[in-house]
């Protein structure tokens, strides 16, 4: 019969803590990817918040760099519409960048391992938003300067008008032949007067 040996007490013991410990380095260290990769969710999808913002701006950039400002005031009248809709729209995105502000400070306070990627990103947004703010406000007084402008020629064409007819009249030798020929002339004048005032306002 063959002898059984009995194992190594403290040898086994070793080997025993050592698993022991390998084993809490591993849940450590599962722990520690868990936590990176969630980070790294979280940063992705600020990027990608970061990301459509970006799109967007750009977007409007070029729209705003468009030089037409209408040639006509109708059509003036139409860009100032659309301009107001894009104020709208913009207070809406400078909103949104408030949020993302929000969450990327989150993500630097929580010291998230792309925390200088985040702040850089979010001064790069800061930024491209302001710039398009003024663009946008320097585009909205050109349409403004524009409308005015429109309106003032139609304002001098009408009164041009109004004086080349004025002029045609008083070539006509028939005005002040009786008192009922001189009375419609008032009338008319009057009319005239006043309808060139209302034009003017």
């Amino acid at each position: 019969m063959a002898e059984t040996t009995l194992p190594n007490v403290p040898e086994t013991e070793q080997k025993l803590d050592n698993l022991e410990n390998n084993w809490q380095d591993l849940k450590k260290k599962l722990q520690d990817r868990s936590d990176k990769l969630e980070d790294a969710l979280i940063f992705q999808q600020f990027m990608t918040n970061v990301e459509e913002e970006e799109s967007w701006i750009a977007e409007k950039y070029k729209l705003l760099c468009d030089p037409y400002c209408g040639d006509s005031i109708a059509a003036a009248q139409g860009l100032l519409k659309k301009h107001e809709i894009f104020e709208k729209d913009f207070q809406n995105h400078w909103d949104r960048f408030k949020d993302i502000t929000l969450t990327g400070r989150g993500l630097i306070n929580e010291g998230n391992f792309c925390s200088p990627k985040v702040e850089q990103k979010l001064d790069q947004l800061h930024d491209k938003l302001n710039n398009l703010q003024k663009l946008a406000e320097k585009r909205k007084q050109k349409f403004i300067d524009n409308f005015d402008y429109l309106q003032f020629l139609w304002k001098a064409d009408v009164v041009e008008n109004w004086i080349a007819d004025k002029e045609q009249r008083l070539k006509n030798d028939e005005i002040g032949r009786d008192l009922s020929t001189v009375s419609a002339s008032l009338s008319v004048k009057l009319f005239n007067l006043i309808e060139f005032f209302s034009v003017l306002n």
